[in-house]
């Protein structure tokens, strides 16, 4: 069981300054790994990465951490989470039309979900939408440091088309009490995107195809392309990225083709929407884990036969999208699309696992879970690597993920998590 400072913990020991040493380090940029490197941190930031006996630093203030064989890096990064997704036979997802389904209890439950990602080594996450805003409420009373968990990019509900993705709402009544939030036309669009700013989003959320759990499945487009092209065009007035949830081609090429930040899935991608992706700078956060959890636990879904062929169909199309982006030249991020029963939150690695699987070395999935993701989500000045003036949030590991990208399933990992600085996780030996 990992364990934890509390709300109010400050560095290691409480001091100023802390050396990580002792381990290989892994900075997020790519460069070949370090064993000679130590990671200084001074406050909530690092100090300066290199040879220990190169570093300037206080040795009477200084907390020497000697991490023994284990490997430093940056903390994980997951740019496509759902907190307050967490039960899909019960209060969660699909069974919505229930009196004790309520925003109360989601957000209990999505405080859970940020605890588990911490305590899977995430420092970051990108909320893709959930339940009103209970992301962005969960996201400020980490900030305050009254729960525990990841810094949090939130979004709020998915802004969708009448009988789009996540519209689960019956004819007879006003308010969806899904995850979703009903746009038809440009105007809607805007509306919509400025109510989300108003309350605090970092990312809006957007469909360009259905999916096995909506109306329309994933080879039926939704939102068109004025209506995408309108809502990114708002949203970076903001400074809002834009995560758009696109599995079919003519869907991925209007999302593409609107100019949004990221496609989600990207499932079936085709050589113009590659094109288009490239032109635009467009990433692709492909959720691979998640998908593959569904087809492996089908039983735990209430699916049909014909649901169910549709994920596996969409698994196997998504694993050659991701191929075709990689030749291409497509930034890919890591996003795990967690939410339990399904893929359970916090283990984002499997997702860097498929990556590996696919193709990508072992070094390319930790930059697309580090580096890349952070690039994505607009705050590489801060976070994603470990470089000096950034924030300390550091990820150490029983092993070598460059060995083998699986040692962070391992029972003893995260052997230590850094969040500014801070504490956050603590599963080293006494």
């Amino acid at each position: 069981m990992a364990t934890r400072a509390n709300a109010t913990a400050g560095s290691i020991d409480d001091s100023e300054w802390t050396l990580l040493t002792g381990g290989q380090v892994i900075d997020g940029t790519g460069a070949d790994p370090d064993s000679d490197s130590a990671v200084l941190v001074q406050g909530d930031r690092i100090a300066e990465v290199g040879p220990r006996d190169e570093l300037d630093y206080p040795e009477d203030e200084t907390e020497v951490v000697d991490v023994g064989d284990r490997t430093i890096m940056p903390g994980l990064i997951d740019a496509h989470t759902h907190i307050t997704i967490y039960n899909h036979r019960t209060r969660g997802r699909f069974r919505l039309i229930d009196p004790r389904n309520t925003l109360a209890y989601n957000t209990i439950r999505a405080t859970e979900s940020a605890e588990a990602f911490i305590e899977g080594g995430v420092t970051t996450i990108r909320e893709c939408c959930g339940r009103d805003f209970i992301s962005v409420s969960v996201r400020d009373a980490i900030e305050e440091e009254r729960l525990h968990g990841p810094r949090i990019l939130p979004s709020g509900p998915l802004i969708t088309i009448t009988a789009g993705l996540d519209d689960k709402r019956p004819y007879f009544l006003d308010r969806n009490p899904a995850n979703g939030w009903e746009v038809n036309g440009v105007d809607e669009v805007v509306q919509a995107v400025r109510e989300h700013s108003k309350a605090g989003v970092s990312n809006i959320k957007l469909d360009a195809s259905g999916a096995w759990t909506s109306f329309t499945d994933s080879k039926t487009p939704t939102m068109s392309e004025r209506e995408l092209a309108a809502a990114a065009e708002e949203a970076r007035k903001f400074g809002i990225t834009t995560a758009c949830h696109a599995h079919d081609p003519v869907g991925i090429k209007n999302a593409a083709r609107a100019n949004v930040t990221s496609i989600e899935h990207g499932t079936y991608l085709d050589e113009e929407g590659l094109e288009i992706m490239l032109d635009n700078d467009i990433y692709l956060v492909p959720t691979l884990a998640s998908v593959e959890y569904f087809t492996e636990h089908g039983d735990n879904f209430d699916m049909n036969d014909e649901q169910f062929q549709s994920i596996v169909d969409d698994l196997e199309a998504q694993k050659e999208s991701v191929k075709m982006a990689k030749e291409a030249g497509i930034k890919v991020a890591v996003g795990a699309s967690s939410e339990p029963p399904g893929l359970p939150h916090g283990s984002t690695w499997r997702e860097m696992m498929h990556f590996v699987d696919l193709g990508f070395s072992p070094m390319e999935a930790l930059v697309a879970g580090t580096q890349t993701a952070a690039e994505l989500l607009g705050i590489e000045n801060d976070v994603g690597t470990l470089e000096p003036g950034k924030s300390a949030d550091v990820l150490v590991v029983d092993g070598d993920p460059l060995d083998d990208i699986e040692v962070f399933g391992r029972e003893a990992n995260p052997a230590l998590v850094l969040k500014q600085g801070s504490v956050a996780v603590d599963n080293r030996p006494a």
